[in-house]
């Protein structure tokens, strides 16, 4: 089955010339535009401190000379290992401008991974966050042949000869003015960034194996970002929070590159925890969540929502039967009663309003989940409230957007449809092929993955999907996951673990069954859901895992479950994981999917002995 979704001829050709202008002349446009309005916020102790457009421009400048001071030449790339602040995203310009390209680094990663990124992309030049991320670098220095400089973000110190302050690192650029050898060469340089230059490289956190470095134009990019603007009208009122890892796709697309095409407010996050009260600072309107983040939220509204009794009670539970019912009218475009907008109207005032108000998604107008699955209880739920998540699917290879949810064509449990521009089509293995200006340039070092993934101009995601008769994508799992049983059965294990995920109590669960009878499960458990379980049937939080309550608790869950899937793919048995998986427990990437090949080894000890009496199915 294919899908062909396009705009139309504008301009000189398909698109208009503006849709393929690099990052660093956008964002001299920009500033041009709107120099004297706020880029970025930072939180200080004083509360939040704005930096205009032209400010940002001129710390750019200051840097991309530095740079070339440092030597750095066109093509390079320059690694950046750190949280989100604004000298990250700084580098990255500076980078594009002298026309070298930026790459992140995952701030959670290991001085072996490091050691490995710095050296593929020979790198001369590194920025890094902390002291603390030097430690992990500073015994592999050696072994980093091409690596030149270590330049520590404000706050930093530079004991060691490879080290550099930031401070330090600003004045190499000198001051700027026209007799400065550093403008003239900016100048230069800038003029000679093109569409089809290297802009970015994204080194895949992959779950399996060490990472590819996704090869992105300037091109590709600015064609993504020019399709988001058009579909989502991004322009400065719009504010965002940078909060995820600025080492993937989407936060690099919308930090940096879509930043400075769409004008809008970006405010900085100081960590992962404190994004909460972030969320109540900074009201955006546009919010990108990957799906964990929209769980956590969910979780702490419904355990909130729980804890409420009497006539409160009541009316919360009222308000959102009535969200949820109106949210799903709208949702499947039926026509709404006159009595149920009335009391939606109600509802929302005594209720809804104020939900999203507590949580800071009052003012957000285009809510999105992406990078993994989403649970459709979640989504339903935050329809309740009047936030309708719109869910995209895509991949590094593609600058990050491949299907997306919109909010005049949006559909709960899918994907959406292709972005404008952008051709899909189902192989026959049920493979997710793509054609698109956005396609990457090839996977650096490495024309066997390159040659795997682009042919005849299509790229092979390694998804698995389908696509209704609205167009509308469903992702069914990972190519590389399909589990074949010892009886010849395909079993693609994705749709299992989101109904298991949705089940009370679990976080995560893996499905075991390769060439074997039948299928089990991994499972892990919330820890504070365990905790009110232990609390509600008297059982020591020390011995609940082991309870037979407990077991017998998911047990039932599950049967139930089953009961909706083929006999082939039930899970006939399943085991509890002793803690959480986490990102220094190595069970999951950066962007939090798990690990599958390293849990089945991790975890062989308690998925094993499931299997000891196997009987056939």
């Amino acid at each position: 089955m294919g899908v062909a979704n396009n705009p139309g001829t504008t301009g000189s050709g398909r698109w208009p010339d503006d849709a393929f202008v690099p990052t660093p002349h956008k964002l001299v446009e920009t500033v041009r535009a709107q120099g004297s309005l706020t880029a970025y916020r930072v939180l200080g102790e004083n509360g939040w401190q704005d930096t205009d457009w032209n400010t940002y421009l001129s710390q750019i400048k200051q840097a991309a000379r530095a740079l070339i001071a440092l030597g750095v030449q066109r093509h390079e790339t320059i690694c950046i290992l750190g949280y989100n602040r604004p000298e990250w995203t700084i580098m990255a310009h500076a980078a594009m401008m002298a026309g070298a390209a930026p790459a992140g680094i995952y701030f959670t990663s290991s001085g072996e991974e490091i050691e490995y990124i710095v050296n593929h992309s020979e790198t001369p030049v590194l920025l890094v966050e902390t002291n603390a991320h030097f430690q992990r670098i500073e015994p592999h220095l050696a072994s980093m042949k091409k690596l030149r400089k270590v330049v520590m973000m404000r706050g930093g110190s530079a004991g060691h000869a490879m080290q550099m302050t930031w401070d330090a690192f600003n004045v190499l650029g000198g001051e700027a003015h026209s007799d400065n050898p550093g403008e003239r060469e900016i100048d230069a340089r800038l003029r000679l960034v093109g569409p089809k230059d290297p802009a970015m490289r994204i080194y895949t956190s992959g779950t399996t194996g060490p990472p590819k470095a996704v090869v992105l134009s300037h091109g590709a990019i600015s064609w993504t970002g020019w399709t988001l603007k058009s579909m989502f009208a991004t322009g400065p009122q719009d504010r965002m929070l940078s909060y995820l890892p600025l080492a993937h796709i989407a936060e690099a697309s919308n930090s940096i590159h879509n930043h400075v095409g769409g004008g809008y407010q970006l405010a900085f996050a100081k960590s992962m925890e404190t994004l909460g009260d972030h969320l109540k600072d900074i009201r955006p309107t546009v919010f990108f969540g990957v799906p964990r983040v929209w769980q956590k939220i969910h979780d702490a509204l419904n355990a909130r929502l729980a804890a409420a009794t009497g006539n409160k009670a009541k009316l919360a539970g009222w308000a959102i039967n009535v969200g949820r019912e109106h949210s799903q009218r709208v949702l499947d475009g039926e026509p709404i009663s006159l009595g149920l907008k009335l009391k939606h109207r109600l509802a929302d005032a005594l209720v809804l309003k104020k939900i999203r108000q507590a949580i800071g998604l009052d003012q957000c107008r285009v809510p999105v989940s992406g990078a993994a699955p989403i649970s459709r209880q979640v989504l339903d739920f935050f329809a309740a409230l009047g936030i309708v998540i719109y869910e995209v699917y895509g991949q590094s290879e593609d600058c990050g957007p491949t299907t997306f949810n919109t909010p005049d064509s949006v559909k709960l449990g899918t994907v959406g449809r292709p972005i404008p521009g952008l051709e899909l089509k189902i192989a026959g293995d049920d493979e997710i092929l793509v054609r698109a200006p956005s396609l990457f340039d090839g996977y650096a070092k490495d024309e066997a993955a390159t040659a795997a993934a682009l042919q005849d101009g299509w790229m092979h995601t390694g998804d698995l999907g389908r696509v209704d008769n609205q167009g509308f994508v469903t992702i069914i799992g990972r190519k590389k996951d399909i589990l074949i049983t010892s009886g010849g059965k395909n079993i693609t294990p994705a749709n299992l673990e989101q109904a298991l995920a949705d089940l009370p109590l679990v976080e995560h669960a893996v499905v075991c069954g390769e060439g074997r009878h039948f299928l089990t499960a991994l499972l892990t458990l919330n820890s504070d859901d365990l905790a009110a379980f232990a609390s509600e049937k008297g059982i020591d939080p020390r011995e609940v895992r082991e309870s037979g309550e407990l077991h017998a608790f998911l047990e039932t869950a599950i049967d139930a479950m089953n009961t909706k899937f083929a006999r082939v793919e039930q899970i006939r048995k399943f085991v509890i994981a002793p803690e959480p998986f986490s990102l220094e427990g190595g069970e999951l990437t950066p962007t939090l999917k798990v690990k599958r090949a390293f849990v089945t080894s991790k975890y062989a000890s308690l998925i094993d002995p499931l299997y000891q009496s196997e009987a056939k199915v």
